[in-house]
């Protein structure tokens, strides 16, 4: 259930970035902060985003590709390229990040979640996620 409730927030990040007008555009600040806390958190949300959807689909595909008898080498090399194309989509998808976290938070509090997520307790957060 955690995992489709991940996948579910990253496409709407896609979405609501994609949906995102000119006139809605964030203060430059706010969006600089934003930056600095996706580099704290970013590599964890990646890992984490990638590895739910692998989890929730790959099993299926998986079954599908060995009820066509398809051999167990081919289907390492579709599951390593099922892997580079969610890391592919996942990075791109981060990037909407900033200027969506900038539309809602003030720079003062994307500063005060990037400390958080820099202190012991927020590193066990992050790490807990990825579990």
């Amino acid at each position: 259930m955690r995992t489709m409730r991940v996948v579910a927030i990253a496409l709407l990040l896609c979405v609501t970035g994609m949906q995102a007008r000119a006139e809605d555009s964030p203060n430059p600040e706010a969006v600089a902060a934003a930056r600095e806390l996706m580099s704290a958190i970013s590599p964890d949300m990646i890992k984490q985003l990638t590895g739910s959807i692998a989890a929730t689909f790959w099993p299926i595909v998986e079954q599908k590709a060995r009820a066509e008898k398809i051999d167990d080498a081919t289907i390492g090399e579709l599951r390593n390229e099922f892997e580079r194309i969610q890391i592919a989509f996942v990075t791109e998808a981060m990037k909407e990040a900033p200027a969506i976290y900038a539309r809602h938070f003030t720079a003062d509090e994307l500063r005060e979640l990037t400390a958080f997520y820099q202190t012991p307790t927020g590193a066990r957060h992050c790490a807990r996620h990825r579990k």
